[in-house]
């Protein structure tokens, strides 16, 4: 299951949920006819029916059928909307989820194998990836075109190009 939006809190008395989409395709929101929903620290999986969805300056607003009141909304914030992984909103070519970069056999043209990708961090100026290597301390690469060439789905493999003095750091 992927993770698409977090609820961020209550929207009026009917049990409506404000969602915090995680991507940039808040209108992926729109096409949803049921959304499994993670809450209570992920303990607890429930698949729900979605009665309707409104989106207003960038943000959602899903009022689901099982959550009849403010009330029993409240119990879900803090949780996630999921859907399957064949169900995510489709990518222009060359941009990735995060969960299908994690994972990733990192090879260097240069240097063989450097480990794998396991975390994507958020920066102002671009994304960063961790790469977990054997006996050493992680690798932090940029996510830039200077250091990503390739990015191999189907042989799960991100091929880099170290700048000077990375592979040190």
């Amino acid at each position: 299951m992927v993770n698409i939006g977090k609820i961020a809190r209550t929207h009026g008395f009917d049990g409506t949920l404000k969602i915090i989409p995680l991507g940039n395709y808040p209108e992926r929101f729109k096409k949803l006819k049921k959304v499994t929903v993670s809450w209570a620290a992920g303990r607890k999986v429930q698949q729900m029916e979605v009665e309707r969805t409104r989106i207003a300056n960038n943000q959602v607003y899903i009022k689901l059928k099982e959550i009849p009141s403010r009330e029993d909304a409240q119990a879900y914030q803090g949780g996630f909307l999921q859907v399957p992984e064949e169900e995510v909103w489709p990518l222009p070519e060359g941009h990735y989820y995060y969960f299908q970069l994690e994972g990733l056999q990192v090879v260097d043209e240069e240097k063989g194998r450097m480990g794998v990708l396991t975390e994507v961090l958020e920066t102002g100026a671009n994304n960063v990836y961790v790469v977990k290597r054997e006996n050493k301390r992680d690798l932090l690469l940029p996510a830039i075109p200077q250091v990503i060439k390739k990015i191999d789905l189907e042989q799960k493999t991100m091929h880099v190009q170290l700048l000077p003095g990375l592979e040190d750091l």
